[in-house]
């Protein structure tokens, strides 16, 4: 047992700090793009303001580096931000600009390195004549170039991520412009998706009008360094998780032991009870029939779930055995109603092992006879999670609907079945999960799931009941849907059928 122990604790505390790990890559992988957006944001506003005034300069009408020029080159440089020199071309030489006003001798403008698709020439970092010491990105279009601030974007590094701003040519190249440079070719930068590799994650993001790209990059190193106490906390929680585990398992298995043997005697001697919840009508809340539902209270008197007991009589092939009984039982307990009231009906809950097997049909056939009750006395409900075997399914579904027993789809919107399936399946009616009518209303994907559900039923004619009904707000919300059948502790809890018998005899609301 100690090694059951040592391993669940141990596998547990792997998948905790895996699950951590996982956690804390994707959120840091969240946080580099937005630092990229951020940076490609700051950037493209330097680049609209150095187009701008490439665009000015190449439109204005006063005289090439004339006096009145000069002025408006030397008050453009005063009221940009980010450009810090714009000057005036002519050919191949730089004539005048606002900065070094005009020059004795114009001066020889080389290659640019870089020429984009929408015809910007782009210098990465160029000497400048005011300051030889200092380079710069150089912008240039027609007969202006602009000198860009080489420290425009140095605030940048605050954001905690490294990163490098630059343009994309019409050859496909990427020439960077500001930060450090990435190990990733032009294409993988183009296309926007974070990479992981060589022990960083990058980020990148373009604006391909502007040829502009920005890709953000964190070492996962310093990703697990700043978060390790966050990570060690998952890992001991995980081996906390494992030990709890294992100490559940270890009663589990106590008591599994002896469950298919307790499960046996009871089924045995007939000690599984029955108990009946009302399926009322909306908006009147007359009762129109209800769910029989298995219980069982062993020789110890605890308390056993269905949810337990139910997968081991499914397991050892007994699961028909508890269906008979609910079955004759549900007849016998509500033949007053069943008899009397027209249209009222029991759901007795079935598997896919019933419809498997040929006696069940004739079993049903006998019990309906025996009582003298129509077929639309009794309906059955299967789960959704039994659909999962299509063929079985449909097949036994079909055979009891051509009795004349209406058929449910229980705990719709949790199971195998796809809303698209549903049209398949010789159903009547679907009962909408509990799960969802308790979060409806502060869950809103549930919610938008929900009524796509029920527009679907209302399109193949299905009824519908809202199951798990517990207050009157959630009754509210489905009768201002159409929906007119409703089941839940609202209503009335399980009982047993004399109680319930009496209750729907004396029409006394529940």
């Amino acid at each position: 047992m100690a090694a059951l122990y040592l391993g669940l604790m141990l596998a547990c505390a792997s998948v905790c700090a895996f699950a951590t790990w996982s956690i804390v890559l994707d959120l840091s992988q969240q946080r580099l793009s937005s630092v990229a957006r951020g940076v490609l944001s700051h950037f493209a506003a330097m680049d609209r303001e150095a187009r701008r005034s490439l665009d000015t300069f190449n439109r204005q009408p006063d005289a090439f580096c004339s006096d009145a020029e000069l002025e408006k080159l030397r008050e453009e440089v005063f009221r940009t931000r980010y450009v810090k020199d714009v000057g005036r071309l002519r050919g191949d030489k730089l004539v005048c600009s606002g900065v070094l006003q005009r020059l004795a001798t114009p001066r020889d403008i080389v290659r640019p390195d870089l020429e984009t698709p929408g015809g910007l020439s782009v210098y990465a970092s160029e000497p400048l004549l005011l300051a030889r010491n200092s380079r710069a990105p150089i912008l240039q279009a027609g007969e202006a170039n602009a000198v860009l601030d080489p420290d425009a974007l140095a605030d940048e590094v605050l954001l905690g991520a490294d990163y490098v701003a630059g343009y994309v040519g019409k050859d496909g190249r990427f020439l960077r412009l500001f930060g450090r440079s990435v190990p990733l070719e032009p294409g993988a930068i183009l296309a926007g998706k974070a990479v992981d590799r060589g022990g960083t994650v990058f980020q990148p993001a373009c604006d391909v009008e502007q040829s502009l790209c920005v890709t953000a990059a964190l070492e996962k190193a310093t990703i697990r360094e700043t978060n390790l106490p966050l990570l060690a906390a998952g890992a001991i929680l995980g081996g906390l998780l494992g030990l709890i585990v294992a100490l559940l398992v270890d009663v589990a298995r106590r008591r599994t032991r002896t469950l298919p043997a307790r499960l046996k005697r009871a089924l045995g001697d007939g000690r599984l009870d029955v108990l009946y919840q009302p399926v009322v009508a909306l908006p009147e809340r007359r009762v129109v029939g209800c769910e029989a539902l298995v219980r069982w209270l062993d020789d110890t008197g605890q308390f056993v779930p269905p949810s337990v007991f139910i997968p081991v009589a499914e397991a050892r092939g007994w699961v028909s055995d508890i269906t008979e009984l609910v079955l004759r039982r549900a007849v016998v307990d509500l033949a007053p109603l069943l008899s009397e009231q027209p249209g009222f009906h029991v759901n007795v809950n079935i598997s896919v092992r019933d419809l498997r097997n040929g006696a069940f049909f004739s079993i049903v056939d006998d019990v309906c006879a025996e009582a003298g009750l129509p077929p639309s006395s009794v309906a059955f409900e299967v789960t959704e999670h039994a659909t999962a075997d299509r063929d079985a399914t449909v097949s036994g579904l079909r055979l009891l609907r051509d009795r004349g027993h209406r058929i449910y789809l229980d705990d719709f919107g949790t199971g195998y079945s796809s809303l698209s399936y549903l049209g398949d399946l010789p159903v009547d009616a679907i009962k909408i999960d509990r799960g969802f009518t308790e979060t409806f209303d502060h869950d809103s994907s549930k919610s938008a799931v929900l009524v796509q559900i029920l527009e679907l039923a209302r399109q193949l004619d299905l009824d519908i009941v809202a199951e798990g009904v517990e207050t009157e707000r959630q009754v509210q919300w489905f009768q201002d849907r159409g929906v007119t059948r409703a089941q839940g502790w609202l209503f009335g809890r399980p009982m047993s059928g004399e109680t319930f018998v009496s209750i729907v005899s004396s029409a006394r609301d529940v």
